[in-house]
């Protein structure tokens, strides 16, 4: 059996190894230099009796007994974050406000909402479904998800996913505008907005 002094440091090193296959790196993220990983490593190979890694000349590879010791830590620790976290949103209190685009309030927030507050059941999630960019300094809104690549200073912001716009028109709009002979003229035709916005003609005309 390991002592259990310092056993976790261990664990954490070689966990931290065993996903990056590098000493280097696992240095790096746990801020110890290389020497001090290696020897960590072996001293855990030492208590185990077996080896975890294999040394090869420019990288590391994963015995069997490795590989297998590192699922059963990454399923153990991935549930103990897990519980950490549960634990801090039952301090989570109050109501959020967000702001979103109608379909992707409808397609994409909606259905995730209730594994949401079953995480978070102390938080009241208010929508505000508007089809434009949320103005955060004249609307209550604490974040908001939208189209769009606007950047701002003050803002903090994460690229959820990306998105492809397809044009779609009558066989007889296409040909009464020659589309087929000059697909530039796209910019000329008349679109269907869910918003004010002219950013599709312009993304044509460009």
């Amino acid at each position: 059996m390991l002592v259990q002094q310092n056993t976790l440091a261990l664990l954490h090193t070689f966990e931290s190894t065993a996903r990056h296959l590098s000493f280097t790196r696992a240095a790096e993220e746990m801020n110890l230099t290389q020497g001090a990983i290696s020897h960590r490593i072996r001293h855990l190979e030492g208590l185990l009796g077996f080896r975890l890694f294999i040394r090869l000349t420019r990288k590391l590879e994963l015995t069997e007994e490795g590989a297998r010791l590192l699922a059963t830590l990454s399923h153990s620790l991935r549930q103990i974050n897990e519980e950490i976290e549960d634990i801090r949103a039952q301090d989570l209190r109050g109501t959020l406000h967000v702001g979103v685009a109608p379909t992707l309030g409808l397609n994409w927030l909606m259905p995730r909402l209730p594994r949401f507050q079953q995480r978070w059941p102390g938080l009241n999630v208010m929508m505000r479904v508007r089809a434009g960019a949320v103005d955060f300094n004249e609307e209550r809104v604490d974040l908001a998800i939208y189209y769009g690549a606007t950047r701002c200073s003050d803002l903090h912001r994460e690229l959820l996913m990306e998105e492809r716009l397809i044009p779609v028109c009558s066989p007889a709009y296409a040909e009464r505008l020659g589309l087929l002979r000059d697909p530039v003229r796209l910019a000329e035709a008349c679109f269907i907005h869910a918003s004010e916005s002219t950013d599709v003609q312009q993304l044509f005309s460009e």
